[in-house]
């Protein structure tokens, strides 16, 4: 919990330890801990017990990868929504996802939840990506999500932010002129979407 200036509160929620990836520089222990409606309840009534001290709630989802919870997390959207605007606060959402499976359908169950926000981990070109990103199978994870990000694209709204990171690697390093125009090409044109390194 991450108190900001006096009454505005961002609470970030780790809904499963699991991941349907193996990156190479994970630092996960991919235990069975899930956040259940016992933990979720709990954490509601804390809620409605401080709502005079709240102004804002901002709640980041996270995993491991959150979408492997992809129902509970929609449910316990729902459930805070509704709870802000009784408490007649503004509520807004993000989520830190893989995005592989960030399907349209669930982009559209995200954005109907007001998940606006998705972090993504992008590491560069296909052939650097798949050295480090790979799933719980061992095979590669750039193609698929690179085309959920590209059919979200094609989508016609406005009411998202797409924030790509890329891991900054040994092997990245050599091709960073390819990543750059990679990125340039694919996202370039588009304000929906913004990129940061590390």
């Amino acid at each position: 919990i991450d108190k900001i200036m006096t009454s505005q509160y961002l609470f970030k929620i780790i809904l499963t330890n699991q991941c349907n990836f193996r990156c190479t520089y994970c630092y996960e222990q991919f235990n069975d801990n899930v956040f259940c409606d016992k933990s979720f309840n709990t954490f509601y009534k804390f809620l409605y017990n401080n709502r005079y001290k709240m102004s804002e709630l901002f709640i980041e989802w996270y995993g491991g990868e959150p979408l492997l919870e992809y129902e509970n997390l929609i449910k316990y959207s729902n459930r805070l929504i509704k709870l802000a605007a009784f408490m007649r606060v503004p509520y807004m959402a993000s989520i830190s996802t893989n995005a592989f499976y960030l399907t349209k359908e669930v982009f559209r169950g995200l954005l109907h939840s007001k998940i606006f926000t998705f972090h993504i981990t992008l590491d560069g070109i296909e052939e650097i990506h798949n050295i480090s990103r790979i799933q719980l199978n061992g095979d590669s994870t750039f193609s698929g999500i690179m085309n959920n990000l590209m059919r979200i694209k094609a989508m016609n709204t406005s009411s998202f932010m797409i924030i790509i990171r890329i891991n900054i690697s040994n092997e990245l390093i050599n091709y960073i002129d390819e990543v750059l125009a990679f990125l340039h090409q694919n996202f370039g044109n588009d304000r929906r979407f913004t990129f940061y390194f590390r």
